[in-house]
């Protein structure tokens, strides 16, 4: 089993270096830093930074950095409030500044060597700072909707993957489905604090002007 958890990555990271030389295929990296602090039994602080790359990963278009609170209401159900402030770049290289508000609930499952997690977010679109009623009111609230599944190897490694859904709600512009992100990837702990996870992600999207896209993402 540890053989395969090495060769995984090589050969996902194989299909989509091979995929995103097509035209309508895009190749993508994203580096992510997340720490957490425990208040208490029951309240959590989350920080999460990453920054992202498309165009075959030469070009650096997003960066953003989110503060989240997490409270733990059972051994299995926890729900949380996030805030990001979001910096995109825009054709003409210039940076703008965004943010972004969210509500989640997640319910986790544990089976022997088996964890099974659904999570459930609503958030809001990535907002100007100067933007105006008008604005705010055409573009919609997302719903997303994620499984992940999680095999424990060893006390160092694992091995996860899932789905997730973007829906779109309360509008008529936008497409209801959104987005559908396919992760697979590693969990490597080095200690009890801190752990590496390298994975592959598959994304499908929808646009409201542009034809659909597809991109191979793979992150750290």
């Amino acid at each position: 089993m540890r053989l395969r958890v090495y060769i995984l990555p090589i050969v996902l990271m194989s299909y989509c270096s091979l995929n995103a030389q097509q035209t309508d295929k895009d190749m993508q990296m994203r580096l992510q830093l997340s720490l957490e602090k425990k208040l208490s039994n029951q309240w959590q602080l989350e920080l999460d930074a990453m920054t992202k790359t498309d165009r075959n990963m030469g070009h650096m278009y997003q960066h953003y950095l989110e503060l989240g609170l997490q409270k733990k209401l059972s051994g299995h159900i926890k729900v949380g409030v996030q805030q990001r402030l979001v910096s995109n770049r825009l054709l003409d290289g210039a940076y703008i500044t965004q943010y972004r508000s969210g509500v989640y609930a997640t319910l986790k499952q544990e089976f022997h060597l088996w964890t099974f997690e659904e999570r459930f977010l609503l958030q809001s679109p990535n907002w100007a700072f100067n933007a105006s009623n008008n604005e705010m009111a055409t573009k919609p609230l997302r719903l997303r909707i994620k499984f992940t599944t999680t095999r424990k190897i060893n006390k160092f490694w694992s091995v996860y993957a899932g789905a997730e859904a973007y829906l779109n709600t309360n509008n008529e512009i936008y497409p209801t489905f959104a987005r559908l992100r396919l992760p697979i990837g590693i969990s490597y702990r080095i200690n009890k604090d801190t752990e590496l996870k390298p994975y592959v992600m598959y994304q499908y999207r929808k646009h409201l002007k542009h034809p659909v896209s597809e991109d191979c993402i793979i992150g750290l």
